[in-house]
């Protein structure tokens, strides 16, 4: 950084500097992995976006200081990655609005929720001036479902939104299904932080995915059995022939909600204070049998967690009556009630996975 700044201050006045030079200064710093240097290179972008406007405000050329998707990927990526490499617990907030460049990274590290609103923010100019692509929407997503915020599902619905909207006009622009299964754990993050319809919102989006995907239980539904037909390859066209039937426009087979949706479906009702928490996970368990999906042991011992949440922060009758419906229907599967609280315990070693 201190090589930086005296190469900047021994540039002659003749030199002028453009995106470019912003660019890869906010690509050396990215390239450290250090938060410090990452909130540098935020600061950086957010000077580049404001020249632009300026730029403009002034009838000057705007293309010398227009933001670049790639230099904005570039911070999402090293931003996430370093988020996924550290503890959450070590960032604390910052402003980068009211931080001096040259002191930004001196003060306390920056907290993932702040960092996340604040690059969220940058999305709108990128978009403006340089089309985003789809990793640019997913990796914002991933970087809001490692915050500890209860903004953090209607965040990444958001961002998902947008994402829907700009891949139907753009091609290139795919809905990956990793995408919804980020925003789920974004509304994990936001039931454990106490958003009370965290359970419903999940559950609403997993309804999303199978209508895209074009399940009718109505009408049969058109799943398969298997677990694992999501890393499977589905060419054949609905006419039989080799070229794309109507369902090939309309549907998009990726998006089928694989066990592992259902499981962190669950995994959010379990941090449910509500009622409607607790309704949601024996509705999810229901789904799980339309789709095919056979329930295990983890199952039953989230849905136990579920109900023994909600009776803990609610005291009243009934708890009895709603395990026993979870022991009725595990024991359909050949699984005891001490193997779900077996289970139950052994999961809460390993919260932070699903």
């Amino acid at each position: 950084h201190g090589q930086i700044k005296e190469l900047l201050k021994s540039c002659d006045s003749a030199v002028i500097l453009n995106g470019d030079t912003y660019h890869w200064l906010v690509v050396i710093y990215c390239s450290s992995g250090d938060m410090m240097y990452l909130t540098r290179g935020l600061q950086l972008l957010k000077h580049t976006i404001r020249l632009h406007e300026e730029y403009l405000a002034k009838g000057d050329r705007s293309d010398t200081f227009s933001p670049s998707k790639a230099t904005f990927n570039q911070l999402l990526r090293s931003l996430t990655k370093s988020v996924y490499d550290s503890d959450q617990n070590e960032y604390k907030s910052f402003d980068t609005d009211k931080t001096p460049l040259d002191t930004v990274g001196k003060q306390t590290d920056s907290k993932i929720t702040d960092i996340a609103k604040e690059v969220t923010k940058l999305l709108d100019p990128i978009v403006q001036y340089s089309q985003p692509s789809g990793s640019t929407y997913a990796m914002l997503i991933q970087l809001w479902s490692k915050t500890d915020s209860p903004e953090a599902g209607d965040s990444a619905e958001n961002i998902l939104a947008r994402m829907e909207i700009m891949a139907m006009c753009d091609k290139e622009i795919k809905l990956f299904q990793s995408c919804y299964y980020f925003t789920m754990q974004c509304w994990y993050v936001a039931a454990r932080y106490g958003r009370d319809d965290a359970a419903e919102r999940a559950f609403r989006l997993l309804k999303i995915m199978a209508a895209q995907y074009g399940f009718d239980k109505s009408n049969g539904g058109t799943v398969e059995s298997n677990d694992n037909v999501e890393e499977s390859s589905e060419s054949e066209s609905d006419d039989g022939g080799d070229g794309e039937g109507i369902d090939d426009y309309l549907y998009d087979k990726n998006l089928r909600p694989s066990r592992y949706f259902h499981t962190l479906l669950l995994k959010i009702c379990s941090e449910s204070r509500t009622i409607r928490g607790m309704d949601v996970a024996f509705e999810a368990y229901n789904n799980m049998a339309d789709w095919g999906i056979k329930a295990n042991t983890l199952t039953f011992s989230l849905m136990h967690q579920c109900v023994e949440n909600y009776f803990r922060h609610n005291p009243g009758p009934g708890k009895i009556i709603e395990l026993q419906r979870i022991y009725d229907l595990a024991e359909k599967h050949g699984i005891s009630k001490r193997q779900i609280r077996d289970k139950k315990y052994s999961h809460r070693q390993h919260q932070g996975n699903v």
